[in-house]
Formats: C-alpha cells, sequence, structure tokens
C-alpha cells in the first residue's frame, strides 16, 4: 500500500496501526494453536494412559470417587474441544459465541469441582479417613470453589457484552478482558497449597507399610502437581492483570489441560499404592 503521498503524521499512524495489528494478528495465532495443542495433550494422555486407567480404576474399587474421575476425563475434553471451535473460527456470530463462552464457563466450573474435590478425597484418604482432616478438606474445598464460582460468575456478568466474534481474526474474543479473573487464579493456588502442604506433612510424620516406594510417589505426584499448576496459575493471574484482550485465552485452555493432567495420574498412582500397601500388609500377615 502506498502511503507516500499522506502527511508523516498519517504515515506514523498508519505504520503503528499496522504494526499493534501484526501484534495482535500473532497473539490470536499462538491462542488458536496452544488451544489446539491442549485438545492433543489430553487426548494423547487418555489414549497413553488408558491401559493403567483401566487397570487400577476402571476395574478398581466401584464408587464416587471413580464416577467422578471419568465425569472430569469427559468434562475437560468438552470444553477444551469448544475452545478449539472458538479459537478458530468455526462459530461465527455474536450469539453462537456468548453461548459457546457460557457453555466453557459451565464446563469450567464441573473442571474445577471435580478436579478439587478428587484431590480432596486422595488427601483424606491418604490420611486414613480422619474426621479432622475430612473437616479440614471439606472446608477448604468450599471455600475454594465457592470463591471460583463467584470469580467466574463476575467475570462473566462484567464481560459478557464484550465478548464477540472478530471477523478480521476469525476468533471469538473478548474486547476488554475480565480482570475479576484474577481472583479464581489465587483461589486455586490457595487450594492446592493447602493440599501440598497436608500431603508433606502427612509423608513425614506418618509411617507406613513400605515407605520408601509410597514416599517416593507421594513426593513425585504431590510435587509435580503443584509446581505445575501452580505456576500455570500465576501465568494467568498476571494475564488476567496486566495483558490485553487478545493474550486473555493464550494460556487458558493450555494451562487447563496441563492443570487436569496430573489428577488422573495421581488417581492412577493411589490407586496403585493402596494395591502395593495391601499385598505388603497382607505379606506381612502372612510371614
Amino acid at each position: 500500500m502506498d502511503i507516500s503521498h499522506l502527511s508523516p503524521a498519517a504515515q506514523e499512524a498508519i505504520r503503528e496501526g499496522l504494526k499493534h495489528y501484526e501484534d495482535v494478528y500473532h497473539k490470536v495465532l499462538a491462542t488458536k494453536y496452544l488451544a489446539l495443542a491442549a485438545l492433543t495433550v489430553v487426548l494423547q494422555s487418555a489414549i497413553y494412559s488408558f491401559p493403567d486407567e483401566y487397570k487400577h480404576i476402571w476395574n478398581g474399587r466401584r464408587g464416587t470417587e471413580r464416577t467422578m474421575f471419568l465425569l472430569h476425563r469427559h468434562v475437560v475434553l468438552v470444553g477444551l474441544f469448544l475452545g478449539v471451535l472458538m479459537s478458530f473460527g468455526v462459530i461465527e456470530s455474536d450469539v453462537v459465541c456468548r453461548a459457546g463462552i457460557s457453555l466453557v464457563g459451565v464446563v469450567a466450573v464441573l473442571g474445577i469441582g471435580l478436579s478439587d474435590g478428587l484431590v480432596a478425597m486422595e488427601v483424606w484418604q491418604l490420611w486414613d479417613c480422619d474426621p479432622t482432616v475430612m473437616t479440614y478438606m471439606v472446608t477448604a474445598f468450599a471455600v475454594s470453589y465457592t470463591s471460583s464460582v463467584a470469580f467466574i460468575v463476575g467475570s462473566f456478568i462484567s464481560t459478557f457484552d464484550a465478548f464477540s466474534y472478530q471477523p478480521q481474526l476469525r476468533v471469538c474474543a473478548f474486547t476488554r478482558v475480565p480482570r475479576v479473573m484474577t481472583g479464581l487464579w489465587v483461589s486455586g493456588m490457595m487450594f492446592e497449597l493447602g493440599v501440598f502442604v497436608s500431603t508433606l506433612y502427612n509423608i513425614y510424620s506418618r509411617p507406613r507399610y513400605g515407605n520408601t516406594k509410597v514416599t517416593d510417589m507421594l513426593l513425585r505426584d504431590g510435587g509435580a502437581f503443584f509446581v505445575a499448576v501452580s505456576a500455570l496459575r500465576l501465568t494467568n493471574m498476571v494475564i488476567a492483570l496486566k495483558g490485553g484482550p487478545e493474550e486473555f485465552f493464550m494460556l487458558i485452555f493450555f494451562s487447563r489441560s496441563l492443570g487436569s493432567e496430573p489428577v488422573p495420574r495421581a488417581l492412577s498412582d493411589a490407586s496403585e499404592r493402596r494395591s502395593y500397601v495391601d499385598g505388603f500388609a497382607r505379606a506381612q500377615r502372612l510371614s
């Protein structure tokens, strides 16, 4: 485009506008591919870990925990699939975009509840179903989940009208950032911190059969879960506080996929751990 006939001020304004558009385009492109990568990670993990999950969870003890696990697996997949549809502009109207983000919000609420609920149940079982620990975990879960839902709802109320289809970029996006969402990441980090501290205290204060192997399992799963999820939540918190609309979804779907992945692994390892400990105890009684 020839702009040489324009005034220097007009030429500079056009260059700045083009530079800004290029920057936004690259960030939107990154969001699209990170959303697709998030869906791929979860699908690959589900396929790769299915043999262990089938052995230790599908064929394990029946009950609430197994039901929550299966729901969590599907809820995360549905949410990421909707994220990919919105990111790649498959949805091409404001009404459908807003319906899509509403569904993503519902799925997020369900996913957070199932994920944190499963983690709370595992910590409780780690403490041999101690009533005091149960009271603590139920309280921590209730406070964290209630605040998470409140922040999600608050974000939707404050910016729902700002979510629309952007034809130039072929994407559903916010035109202003829901800063209230920062609280969601903070409440999640506080819950995970409580879980991590409780797990560490349990490891070093309660002797158990086959202590070395079990301790290694707990340190690996608990440490990996806390570090990964906290880092992702912190990154999203900074983006929600300081970033622009084009950056808001850049890591949300990807962090959701990575943040959810330690949950099935932890459950599978916990089921394996219980089988190991039960077998060790039986061998001790028979010897």
